[in-house]
């Protein structure tokens, strides 16, 4: 039977086959795919990271994902059907989104605050997606949690402003120099403002007074990716200069890899300033600023260990100005003070550079002079008293100064420096008695010589203070004379003794000189 003969009755059968052969196949595969979509949206919704909530016409929750009831700590059944605006603290949040999406804007987020379960609140992000399910009007609403954002935005808001606002400069800058950034501090300190400065390097700040060693030392630590720590002088945009304690530093990214630096700097000018008044105060005499003492002494130290390795000559000298009490006492203290400063001034420009000056007390000057033996001494001695004879001028007074000067030398005459003090000292005063205005080295003799004046000098003020006499004689006093005028006769004596080879070396006081003359005239 051929195909054209089958009879009609089969046509029905052979439709029916067909359909089941043909269109069957057909829907099996759209439905599976159907099915398979859907499967891999719920598959999608339920891995979502973010919150999606379907929500009707009504506004009412239709549909949440797994991250939703993470996000608002709601079950699906909780929410199933309520109106979503009770998961926000404003209402007109949830609108905003809509809105937004309507309008067709290309930034559709929108910032809110979501109300959760345990009545906590958390700041999210909203964007909104509308679409139609037979005919019927929906809208899928992200929601994204932001709340580490919003930690990390605040935490970089409190670091701007405390950088902006920090006490210290701070300065970033690129790999080649070139900044990038300074805050107010910067702007304060330096007087440039950040629009001066920004794509400079910093040495526009550099004063030229900062060694260069530093700042290669400087470069060698931050190119290591190690932090440095130094002191810089710079200059402010006035030209003014300022000491600035920096601490430099590399920037960089999570991989370790340096993008740029970070220099932080303090201003230590007044700091500086202060340190170097204490220190002042503690090494030099406040009226004329030279070494007092203590800076004395340390300079005599280093001098002497150079002498004894050497095997060379150290010497001590004193200069005492003549009458010096007289300026103070008719032109008073202020003139006095004058002409101490200018005197220092005189002597410093006089001495060599190795040799230390330095103020002892009233009007003496000490002098420290490395490698002179006597030779050396009379030459500076010479040159000092040629500047000081030149007149001093204060307001309308001329002034005449004359020194005298005593000096000591190492080995001979002392081996430590106040050995050799005492003995300059006992040669100023054998100066001064041979008419002042002149200069004298210390011999032996004068020291016993010095000795024996200190003894009788001693004596005569213990005995006027205790009203006694302790010089005896073998001669016989008549009976009838009463201890007074034996007392007298005994000072009289005693005092004649003493004049006849001592007493214009004494040195007695107004009051102890009253005392022994009344003894004297009984």
């Amino acid at each position: 039977m051929t195909f054209l003969s089958i009879p009609e009755a089969y046509w029905g059968l052979i439709d029916a086959a067909l359909l089941v052969l043909v269109i069957f196949p057909v829907l099996y595969i759209l439905v599976f795919q159907k099915l398979q979509s859907e499967e891999r949206y719920r598959q999608a919704n339920d891995a979502a990271l973010d919150a999606i909530v379907l929500i009707n016409d009504k506004d009412e929750i239709a549909s949440w994902n797994p991250a939703a009831q993470k996000l608002f700590l709601y079950s699906r059944d909780e929410v199933l059907g309520h109106p979503i605006y009770q998961l926000f603290v404003q209402s007109g949040d949830v609108d905003k989104s809509r809105v937004a999406e309507e309008e067709g804007q290309a930034e559709t987020l929108v910032e809110a605050l979501a109300k959760r379960k345990n009545g906590s609140e958390l700041p999210v992000e909203i964007s909104s997606s509308s679409f139609k399910i037979r005919g019927e009007k929906y809208e899928l609403k992200f929601i994204r949690d932001i709340s580490e954002r919003k930690q990390a935005e605040a935490s970089l808001i409190k670091l701007s402003l405390a950088v902006e606002q920090s006490p210290s400069s701070i300065i970033i800058t690129a790999l080649d120099g070139s900044i990038e950034y300074t805050n107010q501090a910067f702007t304060a300190v330096t007087g440039y403002s950040a629009g001066e400065v920004i794509g400079k390097n910093p040495r526009i700040l550099q004063s030229g007074k900062t060694p260069v060693a530093t700042y290669a030392d400087m470069w060698l630590h931050l190119t290591r990716g190690d932090t440095w720590h130094g002191e810089l002088i710079n200059r402010r945009k006035d030209g003014s200069e300022y000491i600035e304690s920096a601490v430099f530093s590399p920037v960089r990214q999570a991989d370790g890899h340096i993008t740029n630096y970070l220099a932080i700097k303090t201003d230590i000018t007044e700091q500086k300033q202060a340190e170097a008044r204490i220190e002042r105060l503690a090494h030099f005499d406040q009226l004329t600023g030279l070494p007092n003492r203590s800076q004395l002494n340390d300079r005599f130290k280093y001098a002497l260990s150079i002498a004894q390795r050497n095997d060379k000559s150290l010497t001590v000298m004193l200069l005492d100005i003549d009458h010096f009490k007289n300026i103070n006492d008719t032109l008073g203290y202020g003139i006095g003070d004058q002409v101490l400063i200018e005197v220092a001034e005189r002597l410093s420009g006089a001495s060599r550079d190795e040799d230390t000056v330095s103020r002892q007390s009233g009007d003496e000057f000490i002098f420290v002079l490395p490698d002179a033996g006597v030779d050396g001494a009379t030459r500076v001695v010479i040159k000092l008293m040629s500047v000081l004879s030149v007149p001093f001028q204060f307001e309308q007074n001329e002034l005449i100064i004359t020194p005298s000067i005593g000096i000591a030398i190492y080995p001979n005459d002392g081996h430590d420096l106040e050995t050799l003090t005492q003995n300059a000292e006992i040669a100023m005063y054998r100066a001064k008695q041979e008419g002042r205005n002149n200069f004298c080295f210390f011999m032996q003799e004068m020291q016993v010589h010095s000795a024996r004046i200190l003894q009788l000098s001693n004596g005569l003020h213990h005995a006027l203070a205790h009203n006694d006499c302790s010089y005896t004689t073998s001669r016989k006093f008549p009976p009838r004379m009463g201890i007074s005028s034996v007392r007298r006769l005994c000072y009289a004596g005693s005092i004649r003794y003493w004049a006849s080879f001592h007493l214009r070396s004494l040195f007695l006081s107004p009051k102890m000189a009253g005392k022994l003359s009344r003894w004297v005239n009984g």
